[in-house]
């Protein structure tokens, strides 16, 4: 299957054990992460790990994922997840 090509772009923001993405309009939206992704928890924040097991992003990050929104009206990422600010950053004057 070919990947779409839609950008979702937003900050991870937690969910129970999940993390979802919420755009600018503070709409959260569901993913299924990237194949080799998953999400943990480390401490008290939940993060997101690549194949590798290596800390991509962490909640409260703005980061760009590549894919599409499928018939299950979740939005399917491919590709890398790309962190465009990191929380520790946008907390930075």
């Amino acid at each position: 299957m070919a990947c779409p090509t839609a950008l979702a772009t937003g900050v991870l923001t937690a969910s129970g054990t999940d993390l979802l993405l919420t755009d600018d309009t503070g709409t959260p939206d569901d993913v299924v992460w990237p194949d080799g992704y998953s999400v943990r928890r480390d401490g008290e924040a939940l993060v997101l790990v690549n194949r590798f097991g290596f800390v991509m992003a962490r909640e409260g990050d703005r980061i760009d994922v590549g894919g599409g929104v499928m018939t299950d009206d979740r939005f399917h990422g491919c590709g890398d997840v790309v962190v465009r600010v990191a929380a520790s950053q946008a907390l930075s004057p």
